[in-house]
């Protein structure tokens, strides 16, 4: 494994080889022994569904805020989500690194060459969805369930959607394109480039900023879209349950990171409190990330908001920190 800046690429871009090994990865980790899961792949999803599922601030339950969601959180969070999870890929197969999905480009694509439709023939011609990488939608006739491609015999962890109590197994879902029309495209993203600010009080899904219109609360409506777009396990709280989530996630943190350039003055808040005046434990800049366990090198919202510091970038972004 090298130590040198990991370099994340657009599906569009990937090397068979890269694709293979991505693959590769992920299915190493769903059949490694985990500590808290069945194995490692499913402690992501353990770790996501219990963050969603912890409240944050005493006002939380009317602005739906929780540890890693719905607040300045957010795009940190996830960062560090992506980064760890990357480097359990890496223990797997080394030099492997997270593509993004650039889901602003494949609104266009299916605008202007599928007439807005999820057809057969876009999902045979979609990076994507193709055979070798992601499969494709859910069998309609049968609850959905993903039967192409290598993740058509997945097992989900799936857990009580308020307490993210394990509940049992069941298989991948998606509902392509059924739940909301189209991705978000280059306009949206545009349109949440336009915020010069990154949050707002009371730091919540009401909040005006680019957070928010990156996470979707807001219009443009961004990250949430995607969620919904690719619908089935991506609308619940163990949505990284569908890989397709991190390439999702690993386009969001590249809109930051790009965002990021163009406001070197405005960036994470500087103290966080609710709208009860109360401080918003796990939010502010020196404080460390919400784990499912305890984890000496656990960093804070301030290690992660140069993602250089973290050892990677983008390719064909111009993201340059220094």
């Amino acid at each position: 494994m090298t130590e040198d800046i990991i370099i994340r690429k657009s599906v569009n871009l990937l090397t068979d080889r890269e694709k293979k090994d991505f693959i590769e990865a992920i299915l190493a980790l769903k059949a490694k022994p985990g500590q808290i899961a069945d194995n490692k792949y499913d402690e992501f999803v353990l770790w996501h569904a219990k963050t969603m599922a912890t409240p944050a601030g005493t006002d939380a339950f009317d602005t739906m805020r929780n540890l890693a969601h719905a607040g300045p959180i957010f795009l940190p969070w996830h960062r560090e989500f992506l980064w760890r999870f990357e480097q359990a890929l890496r223990q797997e197969v080394p030099d492997v690194f997270i593509p993004y999905w650039n889901w602003e480009e494949e609104a266009e694509m299916i605008k202007l060459k599928f007439n807005g439709q999820v057809s057969q023939d876009y999902l045979t011609k979609s990076n994507l969805w193709k055979e070798d990488f992601m499969g494709g939608d859910g069998d309609h006739d049968d609850n959905d369930f993903v039967k192409t491609g290598p993740f058509k015999n997945w097992i989900t962890v799936e857990v009580d959607q308020h307490t993210a109590d394990p509940k049992g197994n069941s298989f991948l879902r998606r509902t392509l394109g059924r739940d909301v029309a189209a991705l978000p495209d280059q306009t949206d993203v545009y349109n949440a480039f336009k915020y010069d600010f990154y949050d707002t009080p009371y730091w919540d899904i009401n909040s005006r900023g680019f957070r928010n219109a990156l996470e979707g609360w807001i219009a443009p409506n961004l990250h949430n879209r995607v969620h919904v777009w690719v619908g089935g396990s991506m609308e619940l709280n163990t949505s990284p349950n569908d890989p397709v989530f991190f390439l999702n996630h690993c386009n969001v943190d590249r809109l930051w990171a790009i965002w990021q350039t163009l406001q070197v003055r405005r960036h994470y808040p500087q103290e966080i409190n609710d709208s009860n005046s109360k401080r918003i434990d796990y939010y502010n800049l020196d404080d460390k990330f919400y784990y499912q366990t305890e984890q000496q090198d656990t960093r804070t919202i301030r290690d992660v908001l140069n993602h250089l510091n973290l050892k990677y970038t983008y390719d064909m972004s111009a993201v340059s920190l220094s």
